[in-house]
C-alpha cells in the first residue's frame, strides 16, 4: 500500500517537472532555436551533398534519414508547444483574431442595445408629452365652451 502511494507521488512529481520544463521552453523559444542552430553546423554531412542527391532524383526523406527524423521531431515539438500554450492559456495569432472579431461583434450588439433603449426612452417621453398636450387642449376647449 505504501509503496504504491510513493510510486504515484514520484510519478506525479515527474509529470509536473516535465510540464514545468515544457512551459519554460514555450517562454524561451529563442534558446531552443539557438541550440538547434549550433547542432546543425556540427553535422558530418554537408548540405551540398544532400542537395546534389535531391537533384539526382533521390528521395530526400529516405528510410532512416536524419532529415526525416528531424522533420518528424520538429512537427512533434511544434504540436507539443501548441498543446502547452493551449494549457497555459496563451493564445495564438488566429485565436487572438477570432477573439477580437467576437469582441467587435459583441460591442456592436451592445451599442445597438443601448441605442434601442435610448429610442424607447425617447418614445415614452414623447407619449407622455402628447398626453399632457391633449390634457391642456381639453382644458382650453372646456374654457371656450
Amino acid at each position: 500500500g505504501l509503496r504504491e502511494k510513493d510510486q504515484e507521488f514520484y510519478r506525479k512529481q515527474g509529470e509536473e517537472q516535465e510540464e514545468f520544463e515544457n512551459v519554460s521552453a514555450v517562454v524561451r523559444p529563442a534558446a531552443t532555436k539557438m541550440r538547434k542552430a549550433k547542432l546543425r553546423w556540427k553535422k558530418s554531412e554537408p548540405l551540398e551533398t544532400s542537395a546534389r542527391g535531391v537533384e539526382k532524383g533521390e528521395n530526400p526523406f529516405a528510410e532512416g534519414s536524419t532529415e526525416m527524423e528531424e522533420a518528424v521531431t520538429e512537427k512533434q515539438s511544434q504540436e507539443r508547444v501548441a498543446e502547452i500554450m493551449r494549457r497555459a492559456g496563451i493564445l495564438t495569432k488566429e485565436d487572438v483574431d477570432r477573439v477580437r472579431a467576437a469582441n467587435a461583434s459583441m460591442t456592436d450588439v451592445q451599442i445597438l442595445i443601448i441605442r434601442i433603449r435610448e429610442l424607447e426612452l425617447a418614445n415614452r417621453k414623447a407619449k407622455l408629452q402628447m398626453k399632457r398636450m391633449r390634457k391642456v387642449l381639453r382644458e382650453k376647449e372646456k374654457i371656450l365652451c
